[in-house]
């Protein structure tokens, strides 16, 4: 008995300062998540006869800046802003601003599904080639650099124009908060310039034949004789 409840004091003690150690721990601080351009999913609406289908390639994107780091650049050193990341992995939503855009700013011009492909006017290769908050002093504020290269051709693999996209904001400030606004303000405007090309560049799509199937009909005479007697 002496033994056993020597045993359970033992045991007792060892709860008693484990449950202290763990409530003494401090609480880490939750990392802030944000975001860049399109704050909800559209969608199109259903293409007509004039207007202009565009089948978009799979979209590259610098493979440092592909995740939910915030990627920042001082001279040839690399890192991500300590304490807060994209809400999603970059490459998603620079996908859904890019949708948007054309929504907003493609008069002419929209995105097609997989399904559509018959319906292409071009096909679109978007490369983003920078992605980045670039640092000339690390206690100044950052510019932000976004810059896309896009080759539009034609259904049959036939170039039609390429053109790049290079658009750099400052922050106003060396804070998070700034720092994120003037990606997302980069991002818009090179993604609006983008689309605009586009609309400009792809050509009508083909007229929808409407009118039915002509059918001939033949008709079969069949001509007798009459013998006199």
């Amino acid at each position: 008995m002496i033994k056993t409840y020597a045993r359970l004091a033992a045991a007792l003690v060892v709860a008693t300062s484990l449950g202290g150690c763990v409530s003494l721990l401090p609480k880490a601080k939750p990392v802030q998540l944000y975001r860049f351009g399109v704050t909800g999913a559209s969608t199109a609406p259903p293409i007509h006869a004039d207007e202009r289908g565009v089948l978009l390639e799979p979209v590259t994107f610098p493979r440092e800046a592909m995740s939910d780091g915030i990627l920042t650049v001082e001279g040839t050193q690399t890192s991500y802003i300590t304490g807060g990341r994209w809400v999603a992995p970059a490459t998603i939503l620079f996908r859904q601003a890019l949708d948007q855009a054309f929504d907003a700013s493609g008069p002419h011009t929209r995105l097609l599904s997989r399904g559509e492909t018959g319906r292409a006017a071009s096909l679109l290769q978007v490369e983003v080639v920078r992605f980045e908050a670039d640092y000339t002093d690390p206690k100044l504020a950052p510019t932000i650099h976004v810059g896309i290269q896009g080759r539009l051709s034609g259904p049959d693999g036939r170039p039609i124009d390429a053109q790049v996209f290079d658009v750099q904001k400052p922050a106003s400030e060396n804070r998070i908060t700034a720092i994120v606004a003037a990606y997302d303000t980069a991002t818009s405007e090179a993604l609006t310039n983008l689309v605009r090309w586009v609309d400009a560049k792809t050509p009508p799509l083909p007229p929808i034949d409407s009118a039915p199937a002509s059918t001939s009909t033949s008709t079969y005479t069949k001509s007798t004789t009459t013998r006199r007697p």
